[in-house]
């Protein structure tokens, strides 16, 4: 809607040039150069979203290369947790019998509080990763609504190039033509 704004008034002030021959020419290219210059600054404007949109694509990537590292270690906590209840499995099987059992179970138990110590760590981990998975997940989300924003800019400043273009030319035919 605004292209075809642009584009009829693009129209109107060439239409009026022809029209109009009364030396009126310089005040006409000012008109022209001072929308050029704003569709100039609005082309820099955008070009400074489309360099947002690259970084903001950096950081995505940065993102999902995290949140695959966290699958990773998540995997790992599982079976490092996996492997607690095995064990914790096997001491509950150990007999009591003799003395030398006794300095097994002792040793045992010292292994099964560290393997509970690590369980207990694994799984503040495992929170950690899907509290910080959760965020990632919802960074994507809001980097997607961003990123879609930032495709709409750049058709934008595509949009606002070839108006300055087309200013451009008519400036010059202005320019050549009142010259």
């Amino acid at each position: 809607d605004g292209r075809r704004e642009k584009d009829d008034e693009l129209h109107d002030l060439m239409s009026k040039r022809r029209d109009d021959n009364d030396g009126g020419h310089k005040q006409k290219v000012v008109r022209l150069e001072n929308q050029m210059e704003k569709m100039v600054d609005e082309n820099d404007i955008l070009k400074s979203k489309v360099k947002e949109l690259s970084k903001a694509k950096e950081r995505e990537e940065k993102l999902r290369a995290k949140l695959e590292e966290m699958n990773t270690l998540k995997k790992s906590m599982q079976d490092t947790d996996k492997l607690s209840v095995e064990r914790l499995e096997a001491l509950n099987g150990v007999e009591f019998e003799r003395d030398d059992l006794k300095r097994q179970l002792a040793s045992l138990t010292k292994e099964v509080e560290r393997y509970r110590n690590e369980s207990v760590d694994a799984m503040k981990q495992l929170h950690e990763a899907n509290s910080a998975r959760e965020v990632a997940e919802e960074e994507l989300v809001k980097m997607d609504d961003f990123k879609q924003k930032m495709e709409d800019a750049v058709e934008r400043a595509k949009y606002f190039e070839e108006q300055l273009e087309e200013a451009n030319e008519a400036a010059e035919t202005v320019v050549v033509g009142g010259g």
